[in-house]
Parts: structure tokens; C-alpha cells; sequence
């Protein structure tokens, strides 16, 4: 394959691999779009680093441009003053948890200090303490409900949105590959990226630790 393409899309969100996969591809200069979450390591982390600073990695989920929050994204002044966004998710924190926070991050330029989880009989409920007095409440439903569900509180307006159409929210993601794949310049941010993926370690450890835990970004 190498000599033959212009980027690689790794479509399996097995996150634990996805440097085994993409490490020929990057040492060769070719651009990767790796599935969400890109990894659950702060080493590898690192190690994607030099990679994404070239334009060679991009990874998120879809919901960072999905058509249900575009009116929030252009019209974020008619909520006023933010204080909880409240977000549920199918499936666990690890794996689908990036959803919501990828949705969110592509919305609000805020910084994440720490973060706390409480387990339920049978989901678990995380609170993302930010910038600006916001909480995000972020709550893993397991398997059994199929839930993409996403509401905005705010002084001025509160809303609550389905998010559904994961049709379109690929094909943007697809888009900002193929124009990173031409202009060579990354489609999101390292600090923005690096900002969601160190939330989602800090998850899985305040988690694991019954613990309100800072978070420290890569």
C-alpha cells in the first residue's frame, strides 16, 4: 500500500492497537484518521506528538461536527452565561465517553481542571469541573439504552438536543481529513485534541480511584 495512497482511515475504535496499526503509515509520511478515542495512554500520547504537529494524525469523534449543534455553534450568545451541560451516552466511558466530550470541545474553548465520577447500580455519572464555573455532566447508560442525548443550560436559553444523524457527522469529519491531507496542516488542534483525550485518562483513573482528580494535559 505505501506508494500507492494519500491517507489511511483506521475505522475500529479498539484504541489499544491503533499504534500498531498506524506507526508503518506515519514513519512513512502518510496522513491517518484513527478512530476515536486515539488512545488511553499518556506514553503513546506522546509518542503521536512529533506525527500530529505534521499533519499526519487526526483523530476525534464525528459529534465534534454533527448538524444537530451547528445552531449552538453559531449562535452560542443566545444561552448566555453557561452553567451545566448534561450529556448521555451509550456503552462506557472509555469508548463512547469521547462523544460527548468531543461535541462539547466543539463548541466551547474551556479548560477541564478536574473531574470526579459517581457509580450507579447500573451507569456511572461523570462531572467535569471547567473555566468559567461550568460543569459538565457526562453519564455512561451501558449497553442496554441507546442514548446520544445533549442539553445546554444556560442564563438566557436552555435546550436539549438528539444527536441521530451520524450519517453527516462522518462525512464532515471525512471532509476536514481530506483538506488536512492537502494543506498538511492539522484540522484540530493538538491542545484541543490532547485536552479531550488527557480528560478521558483523568476519567477513567477518578473512576477507578473514587476520586476528584486535576487534569493534567499532555
Amino acid at each position: 500500500m505505501i506508494g500507492y495512497i494519500d491517507g489511511v482511515i483506521i475505522a475500529r475504535d479498539d484504541y489499544e492497537i491503533h499504534k500498531e496499526i498506524a506507526q508503518c503509515f506515519l514513519e512513512e509520511n502518510i496522513p491517518v484518521l484513527i478512530d476515536k478515542p486515539l488512545t488511553l495512554s499518556k506514553e503513546e500520547l506522546q509518542w503521536y506528538k512529533p506525527f500530529y504537529d505534521k499533519g499526519l494524525i487526526m483523530s476525534c469523534s464525528g459529534f465534534r461536527y454533527c448538524r444537530e449543534l451547528d445552531d449552538v455553534r453559531e449562535n452560542l450568545e443566545k444561552f448566555g452565561d453557561i452553567k451545566l451541560i448534561r450529556a448521555a451516552v451509550i456503552n462506557d466511558w472509555e469508548k463512547y465517553g469521547i462523544h460527548m466530550l468531543d461535541a462539547t470541545l466543539g463548541i466551547l474553548d474551556i479548560d477541564i481542571i478536574d473531574i470526579n465520577c459517581i457509580k450507579h447500580n447500573s451507569y456511572d455519572s461523570y462531572f467535569l469541573y471547567c473555566s468559567d464555573n461550568l460543569t459538565v455532566q457526562i453519564d455512561t447508560l451501558g449497553s442496554n439504552i441507546l442514548a446520544f442525548s445533549y442539553e445546554i443550560f444556560g442564563t438566557k436559553k436552555c435546550e436539549k438536543f438528539e444527536i441521530r444523524d451520524n450519517f453527516t457527522s462522518f462525512k464532515r469529519m471525512l471532509g476536514c481529513f481530506i483538506d488536512q491531507i492537502k494543506t498538511k496542516e492539522p484540522a484540530i488542534s493538538w491542545d484541543n485534541m490532547s485536552k479531550s483525550i488527557s480528560t478521558l485518562i483523568t476519567g477513567v483513573n477518578a473512576r477507578n480511584t473514587a476520586s476528584r482528580i486535576k487534569v493534567i494535559y499532555e
